[in-house]
């Protein structure tokens, strides 16, 4: 105990002896602190251990309605997606999924074999835009994504909802996140966000969306390249992995000379 002391004692008038002491308490620090800027014990940077991420959907209800159509009705309730981790690549998940061929844009839809929810004209109105899920900015997201018609104007307002929600929740390049919907949910995100997820109303999936009711099984798709040109294809319903009932054996010939967006 006594030589204990005297080191002790002798240490304290000595600055190295001091810092050897110090240096694995700081240590420790340090460790502590990248564990703390981990962030919340590593959340985020698995899918088993995902961030929580909430959306406000007040300004696009009909399109968080076919989004959790589809996490529901065709990816088995999963809610758990990773955010991109390259900046850019949602661009080339927006040519991948086939969204950039606009397929319900009024003029291509004969030739695209797909359908518009509403046709009539209007940002608010006319469903000529392609909601894409999972989303262009998923890591999931791309080629197979589905496709479904929507608003360019709840478009609009998704892509501002998802930017914050992102935000607010820290969702960075890379981190894996669950997501809840928050505002007035329809009956098919109520279905998605119970524990666990109602899928009966999948067998049925009718409600009123754009204005219009539909059964959501029959205006989903998804695009595959064929012979270098674009096909879009049913997802769901009687004709899944079909094309569009307008296809002719004629037009399923021609589909080779469709090019493919650059």
């Amino acid at each position: 105990m006594l030589f204990k002391y005297l080191i002790s004692r002798l240490c304290l008038l000595s600055p190295f002896c001091s810092l050897a002491l110090a240096a694995p308490v700081n240590k420790l620090a340090d460790e502590a602190g990248l564990i703390a800027r981990a962030g919340d014990n590593g959340k985020g940077t698995a899918k088993s251990n995902p961030k929580d991420a909430t959306f406000d959907v007040t300004a696009w209800k009909d399109i968080s309605e076919q989004d959790c159509y589809v996490m529901l009705c065709l990816k088995d309730g999963e809610r758990t997606w990773q955010r991109i981790n390259t900046p850019g690549l949602d661009e080339v998940h927006y040519k991948e999924s086939g969204a950039k061929a606009v397929p319900f844009r009024k003029d291509n839809v004969p030739k695209r074999h797909t359908e518009q929810i509403n046709p009539n004209p209007g940002t608010k109105t006319e469903t000529n835009s392609a909601e894409e899920f999972p989303w262009e900015s998923m890591a999931q997201g791309g080629s197979g994504a589905n496709l479904l018609p929507a608003t360019r104007y709840q478009q609009n307002q998704q892509g501002n909802a998802i930017k914050t929600g992102y935000r607010k929740n820290e969702i960075d390049l890379g981190d894996w996140f669950k997501i809840t919907f928050t505002g007035d949910l329809g009956p098919i995100c109520q279905a998605l966000q119970k524990d666990p997820p109602d899928t009966s109303i999948c067998k049925n999936p009718e409600e009123s969306l754009f204005g219009k009711k539909i059964n959501l099984n029959n205006f989903v798709w998804y695009m595959a390249k064929v012979g270098g040109g674009l096909v879009y294809y049913h997802a769901a319903g009687d004709s899944k992995g079909k094309v569009g009932k307008r296809m002719s054996p004629i037009e399923m010939r021609t589909l080779d000379s469709d090019p493919i967006l650059d």
